[in-house]
């Protein structure tokens, strides 16, 4: 533990808050993941497209670029 603590810079005493700190900012990232998760499927939903119609685009994007 002492040597975890010392390559993190922290002193032993804290490295439970630490790493308490760590796992609750984990937990806040998977939320956010989630929330925008569901928004690009309400977004792809809002505009009748699917992934599928947006990799298309994508990979045809050049060729549209040299027909402007």
């Amino acid at each position: 533990m002492h040597r975890i603590a010392n390559s993190l810079d922290i002193s032993l005493e804290n490295l439970l808050g630490y790493v308490k700190q760590l796992e609750s900012n984990v937990q806040s990232l998977n939320e956010e993941i989630e929330e925008k998760k569901s928004e690009k499927k309400y977004a792809l939903e809002d505009y009748d497209v699917t992934l599928e119609d947006l990799e298309e685009y994508k990979a045809s994007e050049p060729l549209f670029k040299s027909f402007a």
